[in-house]
C-alpha cells in the first residue's frame, strides 16, 4: 500500500483516522455506502474492475467500528461498474465469510 509522504501514513488509515474524527465532531456513527464491488482478481474492464477496497474492509472491520462505523454498503455507482452479478461471487463469498467468522463486535 503506498505510503502518503506528507503524513507517514498509508491513505487508509489516513482516512479512517479522519473519518473517526468527523464522526466524533458531529456525535453521529458512520455508515460506508456505494463501496465499489471490485477486487483483484478482476481484468480492469467494464463490469469487472480491479479494487481493492472491498477485502481491505472485510479484513479490517475492527478499523470500521474504531472509527465510529456501524456498516458498510458496497454497490455501483454507475451502469458499467462491478456489481455483485460481475464480480465474480466475491462480494457473496466474503459475506458469508464474515457470517461464519461471527462479524465485529459494534464496541472494538
Amino acid at each position: 500500500m503506498p505510503i502518503n509522504p506528507c503524513l507517514g501514513l498509508p491513505p487508509i488509515r489516513q482516512h479512517f483516522t479522519w473519518a473517526k474524527a468527523l464522526s466524533e465532531r458531529v456525535g453521529r456513527p458512520l455508515l460506508w455506502w456505494q463501496m465499489p464491488v471490485g477486487n483483484e482478481t478482476l481484468d480492469n474492464s467494464a463490469n469487472h474492475y480491479k479494487d481493492n477496497r472491498l477485502d481491505y474492509f472485510f479484513d479490517h472491520m475492527d478499523q470500521v467500528a474504531a472509527a465510529h462505523g456501524f456498516g458498510v454498503a458496497y454497490g455501483s455507482g454507475a451502469p458499467d461498474q462491478t456489481d455483485p452479478s460481475t464480480d465474480m461471487g466475491h462480494l457473496v463469498s466474503r459475506l458469508g465469510a464474515y457470517k461464519t467468522a461471527g462479524g465485529q463486535s459494534a464496541c472494538p
